[in-house]
């Protein structure tokens, strides 16, 4: 058997596991974006390393480590050559750089103009902002942020019951993961108008609060 280890760690951890990890054939990692090529780079991306970056293992394998950037801007290509024993011989590939010489792939193609066709729903004004919601990851990942604390005021707002004899409503405090906020919005360049589009750039995982009694 062939162990592919695919993670979401960043480079170094995909290293790690690679060198550590016994059994495991290769790594395809992500989280960093991290940009790795083997010759003249296609764009503007300055590699950090070889493509693949072989990793010797603890217990004497050639590991290969790939990532293939952010985006979509590359298809990761990797071919894996193993012996009898299932160690790795060779490894070879690049990212593909996904430009205009790439052909569209006509079933794709077609696919995407029948989603293309209910995106006038996306644009429909949903509110209304006087000022900038910083939902940047610098901001809601690292400290307090405004964008966070609308999210937070509308789960409670939605949530709030009516008052009884023991406490003033069944939802007191919101709890948010910063990470799962993805965008800002700016007021200035959208006249103040929120749409579905901007909040589904916002909040694009599809998760959901949990109300834990």
């Amino acid at each position: 058997n062939k162990i592919i280890a695919l993670g979401h760690s960043g480079f170094t951890v995909d290293k790690n596991i690679a060198q550590k990890v016994k059994g495991v054939d290769v790594v395809i990692g992500g989280h960093t974006n991290t940009f790795l090529y083997t010759g003249t780079p296609p764009s503007t991306e300055q590699p950090a390393g070889p493509y693949p970056f072989m990793v010797d293992s603890e217990d004497g394998r050639k590991v290969p480590v790939v990532q293939a950037y952010a985006y979509g801007k590359y298809l990761g290509y990797l071919n894996v050559t193993f012996d009898r024993k299932g160690n790795v011989v060779e490894a070879v590939g690049n990212p593909v750089l996904l430009d205009s010489t790439v052909p569209e792939d006509e079933h794709i193609k077609e696919e995407v103009e029948n989603w293309r066709k209910n995106l006038g729903n996306y644009s429909k004004e949903i509110g209304k902002t006087s000022v900038y919601l910083n939902g940047t990851s610098q901001a809601c990942r690292f400290h307090e942020c405004n964008m966070g604390n609308l999210l937070c005021d509308a789960m409670l707002y939605e949530n709030v019951g009516h008052p009884d004899k023991k406490s003033w409503n069944h939802v007191s405090m919101c709890i948010l993961n910063g990470g799962g906020i993805r965008a800002p919005i700016d007021e200035q360049s959208t006249n103040g108008s929120i749409t579905l589009e901007d909040l589904l750039s916002v909040l694009p995982f599809g998760g959901r609060f949990d109300l834990v009694r």
